[in-house]
């Protein structure tokens, strides 16, 4: 096999799937596997070995090599047991393809990739042409691409809160970026009561394992009531039992039931809308 080839080759293919970081690291620990052992294709090798050899978990590399089957760049049999190797070979985008050139001498594979490189290009030109004349999108459709810079953003600096083992794939930071707009136009949210309500959430106790995607924001709980109502209320209930004012009075003055309802409301938001103010304005 052609090791530029299939360098050559999995880039072209990446301008079409996107992979990310995990499949990308998968895919080039496969070729080194592959080089290794004097291009023997297929190969066997244990998933634990190679999830070990390029640095990512088990999980997301079972996720990684599904992705690149399905882009037609490799292919796998996994062990009938759990401690059973799973076998592997590189394909050249079909597996006729590739148990042709794994039989054919290097004279033949050499033809064949080149033939493969070629279809792929044209592959290629035929996606770009297909979209350039495609139906026009819908409204919902351009709101969902046409993100505002400070979304795009707030994505990025949610994904920084997350653990660093949590991957995080193109598809999800423009799903947060498009919770953020929304939660601006629709629901009226003020952008500084935005970071602190999620900064809070993910530093508390409880819920700092149970959100991981700032899409939550929007979904309701089995009440009815959004998860950011249910975050902001919690946040404000902290935050008043920490002062220890709520509902003894202002400087020992009592007030009447509206009165505290009033100052409460007025306090708390304010306090945390001033504690987002430093992180909020570099990201807006």
């Amino acid at each position: 096999m052609n090791y530029i080839h299939l360098i050559n080759q999995f880039w072209y293919c990446h301008k079409e799937h996107h992979f990310n970081p995990s499949e990308i690291a998968l895919y080039f620990g496969l070729l080194n596997e592959a080089n290794t052992l004097g291009w023997k294709n297929p190969f066997r090798q244990s998933n634990s070995y190679l999830s070990a050899t390029v640095g990512i978990t088990e999980p997301t590399m079972i996720r990684a090599r599904n992705r690149l089957q399905q882009a037609g760049l490799i292919g796998f049999q996994s062990g009938k047991k759990k401690r059973d190797l799973s076998t592997y070979y590189l394909k050249i985008f079909s597996t006729s393809d590739s148990e042709s050139s794994s039989k054919s001498d290097s004279k033949s594979d050499s033809v064949s990739e080149e033939n493969s490189l070629h279809n792929t290009k044209h592959k290629l030109n035929k996606t770009k042409e297909s979209k350039s004349h495609s139906p026009k999108r819908t409204v919902s459709e351009k709101r969902e691409v046409e993100l505002s810079e400070s979304a795009q953003k707030f994505a990025q600096w949610f994904r920084g809160l997350l653990p660093p083992d949590r991957d995080t794939t193109d598809r999800d930071l423009r799903a947060w970026a498009k919770t953020y707009d929304e939660l601006v136009a629709i629901d009226k949210r003020e952008k500084q009561e935005i970071f602190a309500v999620v900064k809070f959430a993910r530093q508390d106790s409880f819920w700092q394992a149970n959100f991981l995607s700032a899409t939550k924001l929007r979904h309701k709980d089995k009440t009815g009531t959004k998860y950011y109502d249910v975050f902001l209320n919690r946040m404000k209930a902290q935050h008043d039992a920490h002062t220890g004012t709520n509902g003894n009075g202002v400087n020992g003055k009592s007030l009447t039931p509206y009165q505290q309802r009033q100052h409460n409301g007025q306090r708390s938001v304010t306090t945390l809308v001033e504690n987002a103010r430093d992180f909020a304005a570099s990201l807006t």
